[in-house]
C-alpha cells in the first residue's frame, strides 16, 4: 500500500496523519493485487522528465557519480554532477518506495524502504533483489558508519544493522514508535528519534533508555556538529546538548524555520536546513541555528533530502521529483529536472486527445490567481511541450478536441475554441451566469452540459458546428436540476446524470435521449452518492463512478445497477474492457478493470501522488497526478489489435509487402486480416478475411474508445478467403468522423484486429 508523502492540508503534521489514516480507510474495501497492471500496458514518465515522483536519499561516490532514490521505486543517476539524471527504474517490474540507498560504485546499490525493507540491485537500480532481514516495516532511514558498517531504521522502532555490505542484517532496534533519524557515536553509542521514540543505547542496541521527552508531532533529524553539540529537531522546536549528549534541553519555538527535516553542517557553526509540509524552503544559520536566514523556498510540500559533494556542490530533492544543484551553498541553484508548470504545481485535472496522436493537458496551480500551465503532445502523449491556452481561462474543467485543428475548452463560465489548433482563441460567456460541467464529442455533434450558481437550475447545450454554435436542448429538464455529466455514444444517443434540488435536500437523476437530446427520459440512478462520472459500451450497458459509495454498473440502460465496488471514484477512462477509475481530488486510490467493470482491483500505480485524472488514448491511458506529474501507460493492443504495420496484418504475420502469409502462418486463432484497399482511407475501407477452418465469426468495427460502431458480419464462414469492406458509415447509416477505428474478428479460438485510419475530406 503507498501513501504520498504530501498530506491533504498542510497545516499541521497531524493533518498529515490523519489523511493517511482517511486513505487508508478508503481502501479496506478494495483488494490489492499484486500485479502492477495490465501486462499489456508499459508504463512511462511524460512530465516531468526524467520522472516526477519524490526522491528522498542521494548518495555520490564522487564528485561526478551519484543515485538517488524514491518512491515508486525510483532510482536517478547522474555522471554529470547533477546537471542531468537518467532514470534507472523499471517502472513495469519494481515499484516499493525507497528511502536511502548506498553504493560505491554506482552499480552495486543496497536500498531500503516499504516492506520487506531491504534491496540490492547490480545494475545500477533497474532490476532489484529482495534481501533478507528481520524487519517487518518501512525502513525510512540507511546510514554508513566509517567503519563499513550499515544501519536502517523506520517503522515498528525497528533499526537493522549490517556488517558484511548488506548480505545479512541483525535487529538491534527499541522496537518503540517510528524511527526518522539515527545517530552513532560508535558501534556501541547511538541515538535513533521520531514518532513515539527518542532513545540511546550504549551497548549496541541490547538495551535502550528514554533521553528526551517524547513530543506530540515526533522529531524529525538528530545530528552532532562536533563531539559535544548536537541538536535534534522536531516541527516547532529543538533539543539542544553541550556535553555530548550527557544531557540535553529544549526549546520551544514557534518561529521559522518550522518543520525541519534535516540539516546540513558546512561548519560546526554554520548549517543549511531543509523543512517539509508547508512548503520546500532552505534556510541558513551562521550561529548555530540562533539565526536563520532564507534562502529558497519552492511551492511543493518540501524538500526531503540535502547532500553535499566533496568539491561542495549542494544538491537538495522535493517531493515532486526536483533535483536541485547549486554551487554557492543554496544562494542560487539550478533544478535538473525538466518542467513544464515553471514550479507552479498542481494537479493536471483535464487531459484530452485529438482524431490523430496529438494529445493536450492542463495543470491546474493550487494557489488562487496562478494562471494554469498548458502542455501539448504529438506523439500521444510521450512527450511533451509547452502550450498557450486561451486567455483569461484560469480554472480550465473540461476539453475536447473533435480534429486535430479544433479545440474546444470549458472553464466555469466561458467556453474558448481554436480552429487552428490552439494558435488563437475565442472565448464567450455562458448566458445567465451558467457554470460549464462538462463537454462531449458525438460523433459529429458537440454537447455541454451547464448550470446557474444561484438557483442550481441547469441545461445542457448541443453545437452541431464543432462548437461554433449553440443551442439549448435541456428545456425539458425539471426546474434545478444541475447537469455534471453528459456522455454519447454517437450524435444521438446519450446519457446525461446530475443533481436534482428540492428543497434543502438534494438527488442523483440520470436521464437518456436518443434523438441528440430533442427529448429525454429519465431513467434510475445508482443509489448513494452522486455520480461523478459515467462511460457506456452501449445504450444499455454502463459505468458509474459515485463519489460514495463507489462504482455501479447497469446492463439494462439504467433501469437498475449494481454496486461493484465500495471504491470511491470520480473519473473513469475505457479502452474496450480495460479501464481506470481514478480518486480525482479526493486523495482516493486508482483502482483497475479487465473486464468492463465487473470486478476492480488497486492499481499499484509508480507514482508518488494520487492520480487527479485520466484519459484513454489510442494506445493505453494517461494519469496526471496531484503534483504537475503525467505518466503514459502505452503499447496496448486493444481486444487484440496489431501495430498497424504495413504488412497489413492486424496479428504481424505477413510477408512484409501486405500480403498474408500461408495456411501454416494462421496463429492459434485461425484468423486473418489484410488490407486490400488505399490505408489512410477517405471513404470505404476494404480489406480481406481469411479463416483456416469453417465456424462462426463476428466481424465488428470499433472506435478509439472500444465502442462498437458497427457490426459487418455475424453468422457461420466455411474456410478461405473472402473480400470485406467497410463504408465508414455507422449502425445508423451516419458517417462516421475522421480517426482510429479497429475491424475485429472473432471466432471460437479467439479474436485479430486490423487498425483502419479514417480520414473525411
Amino acid at each position: 500500500m503507498r501513501h504520498s508523502l504530501r498530506p491533504a492540508s498542510h497545516n499541521s503534521a497531524a493533518a498529515a496523519m490523519a489523511a493517511i489514516a482517511l486513505a487508508t480507510m478508503s481502501m479496506v474495501a478494495v483488494p490489492k493485487t499484486a500485479s502492477a497492471m495490465s501486462p499489456d500496458l508499459t508504463p512511462s514518465w511524460a512530465h516531468p522528465t526524467p520522472q516526477g515522483n519524490a526522491m528522498i536519499d542521494y548518495e555520490f561516490v564522487s564528485n561526478d557519480v551519484g543515485v538517488a532514490v524514491g518512491e515508486g521505486g525510483s532510482v536517478l543517476a547522474t555522471t554529470d554532477a547533477g546537471e542531468t539524471w537518467t532514470l534507472r527504474s523499471n517502472l513495469r517490474t519494481f515499484g516499493k518506495d525507497l528511502h536511502g540507498v548506498d553504493t560505491e560504485d554506482g552499480v552495486n546499490l543496497i536500498a531500503i524502504g516499504e516492506a520487506p525493507g531491504v534491496f540490492r540491485s547490480t545494475d545500477g537500480g533497474a532490476i532489484w533483489t529482495e534481501v533478507p532481514n528481520p524487519s517487518t516495516g518501512t525502513l525510512l532511514q540507511l546510514r554508513e558508519a566509517p567503519d563499513g558498517r550499515l544501519d536502517a531504521a523506520g517503522e515498528n522502532g525497528e533499526v537493522i544493522r549490517s556488517t558484511d555490505d548488506g548480505a545479512t542484517w541483525t535487529e538491534i532496534g527499541p522496537g518503540l514508535g517510528m524511527i526518522e533519524s539515527q545517530w552513532w557515536e560508535s558501534a556501541q553509542h547511538g541515538w535513533v528519534v521520531g514518532t513515539g521514540v527518542g532513545h540511546e543505547t550504549t551497548d549496541g542496541g541490547a538495551t535502550w533508555t528514554q533521553f528526551i521527552d517524547l513530543a506530540g508531532f515526533g522529531f524529525r533529524d538528530i545530528q552532532f556538529y562536533d563531539s559535544n553539540f548536537g541538536r535534534v529537531l522536531e516541527d516547532f522546536g529543538f533539543w539542544t546538548t553541550t556535553n555530548g549528549g550527557v544531557s540535553w534541553t529544549r526549546e520551544d519555538l514557534f518561529v521559522e524555520p518550522l518543520y525541519p527535516r534535516k540539516t546540513l553542517a558546512i561548519t560546526p557553526d554554520h548549517w543549511l536546513l531543509i523543512t517539509f509540509i508547508e512548503g520546500a524552503a532552505i534556510y541558513e544559520t551562521f550561529d548555530r541555528g540562533e539565526n536563520w536566514d532564507l534562502l529558497s523556498f519552492q511551492g511543493s510540500v518540501g524538500f526531503l533530502d540535502l547532500e553535499r559533494t566533496p568539491n561542495g556542490r549542494i544538491f537538495f530533492s522535493s517531493d515532486v521529483g526536483d533535483m536541485f544543484y547549486s554551487d554557492d551553498l543554496a544562494h542560487t541553484s539550478t533544478n535538473a529536472t525538466e518542467r513544464l508548470d515553471s514550479g507552479r504545481f498542481g494537479p493536471i485535472s483535464v487531459i484530452a486527445t485529438t482524431p490523430g496522436d496529438d494529445c493536450y493537458a492542463v495543470v491546474v496551480p493550487t494557489q488562487g490567481g496562478v494562471p494554469p500551465s498548458w502542455m501539448h503532445s504529438t506523439d500521444l502523449g510521450a512527450t511533451w511541450s509547452a502550450f498557450t491556452g486561451p486567455n483569461g481561462l484560469s480554472r480550465p474543467s473540461a476539453m475536447v478536441w473533435p480534429t486535430t485543428s479544433v479545440g474546444i475548452v470549458g472553464a466555469y463560465d466561458t467556453i474558448g475554441r481554436t480552429t487552428d489548433s490552439g494558435v488563437t482563441w475565442n472565448t464567450a460567456t455562458l448566458p445567465n451566469s451558467q457554470r460549464v460541467t462538462d463537454i462531449e464529442i458525438a460523433g459529429d455533434r458537440l454537447f455541454h452540459g451547464a448550470y446557474t450558481t444561484q438557483s442550481g437550475d441547469g441545461t445542457v447545450y448541443r453545437s452541431d458546428d464543432q462548437g461554433a454554435t449553440w443551442s439549448d436542448v435541456g428545456t425539458s429538464f425539471p426546474f434545478a436540476f444541475a447537469p455534471w455529466v453528459v456522455t454519447f455514444l454517437d450524435r444521438d444517443n446519450g446519457y446525461v446524470a446530475g443533481i436534482q434540488q428540492s428543497g434543502s435536500s438534494s438527488f442523483n437523476r440520470t436521464y437518456r435521449t436518443t434523438d441528440g437530446g430533442a427529448s429525454w427520459t429519465q431513467v434510475t440512478s445508482p443509489a448513494g452518492g452522486y455520480v461523478r462520472d459515467m462511460y457506456w459500451f452501449d445504450m444499455n450497458t454502463g459505468i458509474a463512478s459515485l463519489g460514495t459509495p463507489g462504482i455501479f454498473r447497469t446492463t439494462d440502460g439504467g433501469a437498475t445497477w449494481t454496486q461493484q465496488t465500495t471504491l470511491r471514484a470520480y473519473e473513469l477512462a475505457f479502452l474496450g474492457q480495460l479501464g481506470f477509475a481514478t480518486g480525482g481530488f479526493y486523495w482516493e486510490p486508482t483502482a483497475y478493470t479487465e473486464d468492463g467493470g465487473i470486478t476492480w482491483q488497486l492499481a499499484d500505480l509508480p507514482i508518488s501522488s494520487p492520480a487527479a485524472a485520466v484519459e484513454a488514448t489510442r494506445d493505453g491511458f494517461l494519469l496526471g497526478n496531484q503534483d504537475s506529474g503525467l505518466l503514459k501507460f502505452g503499447g496496448l493492443d486493444l481486444a487484440g489489435v496489431g501495430d498497424g504495420s504495413d504488412d497489413g496484418n492486424g496479428d504481424g504475420l505477413g510477408d512484409g509487402n501486405g500480403h498474408p502469409l500461408g495456411i501454416d502462418a494462421f496463429g492459434a486463432t485461425g484468423i486473418q486480416l489484410r488490407r486490400t484497399g488505399a490505408h489512410p482511407t477517405h471513404g470505404t475501407a476494404r480489406f480481406e478475411l481469411s479463416l483456416q477452418s469453417p465456424g462462426t465469426f463476428n466481424v465488428d468495427v470499433f472506435d478509439a474508445a472500444g465502442r462498437e460502431v458497427r457490426s459487418l458480419s455475424h453468422g457461420f464462414r466455411s474456410a478461405g478467403t473472402f473480400p470485406m469492406e467497410w463504408d465508414g458509415r455507422d449502425e445508423r447509416g451516419d458517417a462516421t468522423p475522421s480517426g482510429l477505428y479497429f475491424v475485429r474478428v472473432h471466432g471460437e479460438h479467439g479474436a485479430e484486429s486490423l487498425r483502419v485510419v479514417r480520414v473525411r475530406g
